[in-house]
């Protein structure tokens, strides 16, 4: 049984070590601190990895940046060590990581390749056999004898690619790297990754933010998330959910930006204060001398009874600034211990002996989407002292904590609901300033899918179905014009209408719903013009058009890659086939692959 296993992991974590002052770190190094306190705060980059590969099996790494899919890799080929944990790795690596590392510059392209390979501990009959390979592969021609100093960032990746993936091993560690070289040489790296990984013998450790080489590479995926593993399993049901996760963040940039835009900024920011509703809290007990005072494990968000977002308290990535919740450790500061284990999980003390503060903060962040909504906080902690613990929010306005909660031992739940934050003019509804008149306004613009959901996010398959507008006039009409238009980000018209709208009855507001054509949009953003005029003259494109209410371009939405078609589509594709001249028509059946 052991014999079938090619990498095997089990309770593996990576823990970092965050200096105050850099000096710190080199007595460190030299086993010099031994005397000296909260001089670093811990990092867990990964906690509580368990995987095990079979031999021969293609294994995808999915995850947004940083959150840990590097840094396990970098262990499995003993490039780092684990800080706690075991790892086993049965046969040969070969890791494409950061290619061309060790290619001298001053060297020409051939004797690089021998180099490398000599490095990889071929003899110089083996390297005899494939350089020639590897010469024709990257296409390079003449310049093979020219200084890699000369080469453009393109050639330089062809020849590492080349060179890296030239030799089929028994374990094949990827990282990002079939995006070389321009879309033809990419094609080529494709097809030459299905080479190396059609091999039986061959196992495969593949990350990548392209979902279509891993669904085509991979029949496995890992879905890595904050340090820790969240889906294991089926390819195609992993991306779909790390989709979704996507999309929700997608849904969300776009309509802040979408906001932007409607109030005509110069300027679009998309730093999460633009995104997100900030809030500190703090737990703090009166009683500063006994120690520890609780144990916290997680900390939810909940709307409506369910669960925004969470701290998982001495998981890994707990403390991560870059997310939306984490805690905040200021080691000899504030209170937070360091992370531990025991039956019921990873956790962190709250001790008030650890920090001159007394208390220990953290931060969460709440989509602007739920600006004016009430949310809840609902923490799973053991709490050790008989005292109480109080829960505080940070008031920005009064510059100091007020008691929000107050938690004891015998309380059977730790909940609190916490009020909204009150509402700005720059946090109203996405349509507020529209460019109107004294004539009429645009109350609300939707788009909706063809599954009936509303969103700014749609797959593929989804599509588009409609947009819903709402106008209210100020005075009653029953006759205006309707125009909508929708642009691709780079301004491209890509369709439009032009409608005379009129009815028997005066109108104080209307509701149109205009259903899109039916086609697929292909993959991309795109943007939606809105207008209503009084009159419009279609025959001269110079004269200037009074509108009564006009939403230029603001509302955004995304078509996403389609999984199973790497071909470029274009902006639409449109529903005809085509036909066989001289062929019966019940002879021939043809339909659309995408």
């Amino acid at each position: 049984m052991y014999s079938e296993i090619a990498v095997c992991i089990e309770q593996l974590g990576k823990r970092y070590k965050l200096y105050k002052n850099p000096k710190d770190k080199i007595r460190d190094a030299f086993g010099l601190n031994f005397y000296k306190k909260d001089y670093y705060k811990e990092f867990w980059a990964l906690r509580d990895i368990n995987i095990t590969v079979r031999k021969g099996e293609r294994v995808g790494l999915i995850g947004h940046n940083g959150a840990g899919k590097s840094t396990l890799l970098k262990i499995v080929t003993g490039n780092i060590q684990p800080t706690e944990g075991t790892l086993q790795v049965n046969g040969k690596i070969q890791a494409l990581l950061e290619m061309g590392t060790g290619f001298h510059p001053e060297f020409t392209g051939r004797e690089n390749i021998r180099a490398s390979l000599g490095y990889q501990g071929l003899g110089k009959k083996e390297i005899a056999e494939i350089e020639e390979e590897i010469i024709e592969f990257t296409e390079l021609g003449e310049y093979i004898e020219q200084p890699v100093r000369t080469y453009s960032a393109g050639m330089y990746s062809r020849l590492a690619f080349a060179t890296a993936s030239s030799v089929c091993p028994e374990l094949l560690i990827i990282d990002e790297v079939l995006g070389a070289g321009d879309a033809y040489f990419n094609g080529k790296c494709v097809e030459r990754m299905r080479k190396l990984t059609s091999e039986k013998e061959t196992t495969v450790l593949f990350v990548s933010h392209d979902l279509q080489s891993v669904q085509t590479l991979c029949d496995r995926v890992i879905w890595i998330d904050r340090g820790g593993i969240r889906y294991d399993g089926e390819v195609l049901q992993g991306i779909k959910l790390y989709i979704q996760s996507v999309r929700k963040n997608e849904e969300l940039r776009l309509k802040i930006r979408d906001m932007k835009i409607s109030r005509k900024q110069a300027l679009v920011l998309e730093s999460k204060q633009d995104l997100y509703n900030e809030y500190i809290f703090r737990l703090i007990c009166e009683n500063q001398k006994q120690a520890p005072l609780c144990k916290v494990y997680k900390i939810s968000v909940l709307m409506d009874d369910k669960e925004l977002t969470y701290i998982d308290v001495g998981g890994a990535m707990d403390n991560n600034l870059e997310e939306n919740c984490y805690i905040i450790d200021v080691t000899g500061n504030t209170c937070w211990g360091k992370a531990k284990k025991n039956k019921s999980g990873y956790y962190r003390e709250f001790n008030n002996t650890l920090g001159k503060d007394g208390h220990a903060p953290f931060q969460i962040m709440v989509s602007k989407e739920y600006t004016g909504k009430d949310f809840e906080l609902e923490f799973l902690m053991d709490i050790l002292t008989d005292e109480e613990i109080q829960l505080q929010l940070f008031d920005q306005d009064k510059n100091q904590y007020e008691t929000c909660a107050r938690f004891t031992k015998q309380d059977k739940k730790y909940k609190v609901r916490i009020a909204a934050k009150k509402e700005k003019k720059e946090d109203s509804d996405i349509l507020i300033d529209n460019i109107e008149t004294s004539e009429a306004r645009f109350v609300s613009v939707l788009l909706r899918g063809w599954n009936g959901e509303t969103g700014q996010v749609f797959s593929f398959r989804e599509r588009v179905k409609q947009c819903e507008v709402k106008i209210q006039f100020k005075k009653v009409r029953c006759h205006f014009v309707f125009v909508l238009a929708v642009y691709s980000m780079r301004g491209d018209l890509i369709f439009s209408t032009c409608q005379d709208v009129e009815t028997r009855q005066l109108l104080e507001e209307a509701e149109i719903h205009y259903r899109f054509p039916d086609m697929k949009l292909g993959p991309g953003e795109y943007t939606v013009s809105v207008a209503v005029y009084d009159t419009l003259d279609t025959t001269d494109n110079n004269k200037e058009q009074k509108f009564l209410a006009l939403l230029d371009r603001g509302i955004s939405f995304k078509i996403e890659n389609a999984l199973d078609y790497a071909l470029n589509i274009g902006y639409f594709t449109p529903d005809n086939s085509v036909q066989v001249v001289g062929v019966k028509e019940e002879d021939i059946k043809c339909s659309l692959i995408i």
